[in-house]
């Protein structure tokens, strides 16, 4: 339960989350009653939705016009600190923000290995597409690697693909593998040499071995999948060591997250032991009291203050790069 010199003042960590519920469109009033079910009642949040609405109203207020001024300044401070972090912009005859490009170590990573690039939107408030991605990157990842897909034959070459490709790829790959009895075309094959072309051109436009080949592979008892044809950027191990690329330092910001996710992971996994969730319990209680001691109670910041704390940017002395009309991503 929150101390009562902490009720009906919002605390950083809800006004946190708060501003993150912002980032992926959810208003004032259901990012309160998420705060709600997360911490239980309303003793234990300590604020109201009122106090929610205003705090997005007062957030709003203090971005105001300087919203591209305060991504550039934020990539910037990003740029001088980060040793591995790339940023450039430009700008119109009356300064609108036109054209905007940041790197850091991950994304180095992967156009290291795939030559891709992102663009997205240009905005302080608007820049979710980047994580979405890399989530969705990770979660193939580690399912390519620790779970066990299913055969649909007992042929060598299949289980030697689920090795070899990612998960999604496999899928891909397994379909034309299981369905190569459909249909046949005209297929060039030298065994010896490990050469195999078909006339339906499935590799020359994807990069992945057609249904025929897998016949012909079949036919000419061809037991192992032909390595040579799968290409990099579909394999398990496409991404560079991290020791290719220097990776930077972790942020305060995913220091927290971490911290986060592995409070939640225990609590997951005691849940079903009410004496081991107590111990936990006991011990982050221990830990707060470690906290306040380490940590005294700062004296009363101003509103303004907090919310540039919380945003990572104060508010610009002076607005030289203005918020574009439109916004291509």
């Amino acid at each position: 339960m929150l101390k009562e010199e902490d009720i009906g003042v919002m605390n950083s960590l809800r006004q946190v989350f708060l501003y993150q519920a912002s980032q992926v469109n959810l208003g004032s009033v259901k990012g309160f009653h998420l705060l709600r079910q997360i911490y239980g009642d309303y003793d234990f949040v300590g604020v109201s939705s009122i106090d929610c609405k205003n705090y997005r109203r007062d957030m709003l207020d203090f971005i105001g016009k300087n919203d591209a001024q305060m991504l550039v300044e934020m990539l910037m401070k990003k740029k001088d600190f980060l040793p591995n972090f790339s940023f450039e912009y430009q700008t119109s005859e009356n300064n609108a923000l036109t054209n905007l490009f940041w790197a850091d170590a991950y994304t180095k990573r992967n156009c290291y290995a795939f030559g891709d690039v992102m663009s997205f939107d240009a905005t302080f408030r608007t820049d979710n597409v980047v994580g979405c991605q890399r989530f969705a990157q990770h979660k193939n990842d580690h399912d390519s690697l620790y779970i066990i897909q299913d055969m649909h034959t007992e042929l060598q070459i299949e289980k030697e693909a689920s090795k070899l490709y990612t998960r999604s790829i496999f899928f891909d790959v397994q379909t034309e593998i299981y369905a190569f009895v459909i249909s046949c075309m005209s297929v060039l094959c030298k065994p010896a040499e490990d050469f195999y072309q078909c006339s339906c051109k499935r590799f020359e436009s994807y990069g992945l071995l057609c249904r025929h080949i897998f016949y012909v592979l079949r036919f000419s008892n061809v037991k192992n999948f032909p390595k040579k044809y799968v290409l990099k950027r579909w394999s398990k191990d496409s991404l560079p060591p991290p020791s290719v690329i220097q990776v930077t330092g972790d942020s305060p910001d995913m220091i927290s997250r971490e911290i986060f996710s592995s409070v939640e992971y225990c609590v997951n996994r005691y849940a079903n032991d009410p004496e081991l969730l107590q111990k936990f319990r006991d011990h982050q209680v221990q830990l707060m009291a470690k906290a306040d001691a380490d940590v005294p109670i700062p004296t009363k910041t101003n509103k303004r203050d907090r919310i540039a704390s919380i945003l990572g940017v104060s508010q610009p002395e002076e607005t030289i790069v203005n918020v574009p009309k439109q916004v291509n991503t």
